[in-house]
């Protein structure tokens, strides 16, 4: 029972090593995924009328992180059809299509920014994680010598 412990701990240890390489090496993909994912929310979702519940999402976003848009205030001018949404007001209310009446920072750069903020807190729960699951193993390791 002791080695199979043993084996788990060491798989998940080697698991956590590797996906903290894989963020670290593909950090800016992520922001670079979110300004092309939410570039096509705008082009599909906000060129037809209705609501749905991606364009609920989009607009709680912009007015949560004060952005439009995945890129800016460019997504919505790329799409002639699609006038600003009102969640891209700086001051409601915006009933014109001036762009200096709406947020200019897009929503990836605002949520990224945002969650860079805990990036040391969750480092260091990361570490200390890390120190517990390898004091586990060494001492897993040291009962399974006592037990021979």
């Amino acid at each position: 029972m002791l080695k199979s412990y043993i084996a788990f701990l060491l798989i998940l240890i080697i698991l956590e090593v590797v996906l903290c390489i894989l963020a670290f090496v593909y950090n800016d993909e992520g922001e670079t995924e979110a300004r092309k994912s939410m570039k096509e929310v705008v082009r599909r979702v906000y060129n037809t009328t209705g609501t749905s519940s991606t364009k609920d999402a989009m607009d709680k976003l912009q007015r949560e992180f004060d952005c439009c848009g995945g890129n800016g205030q460019a997504d919505y001018l790329e799409v002639p059809t699609v006038a600003f949404p009102a969640s891209c007001c700086i001051r409601t209310p915006c009933l014109t299509q001036n762009t200096t009446l709406y947020y200019t920072e897009g929503c990836a750069k605002a949520v990224f920014d945002s969650l860079e903020e805990y990036d040391n807190a969750l480092f260091a729960v990361a570490i200390v994680f890390a120190i517990l699951q390898i004091v586990g193993f060494i001492l897993a390791c040291k009962f399974l010598k006592d037990d021979d």
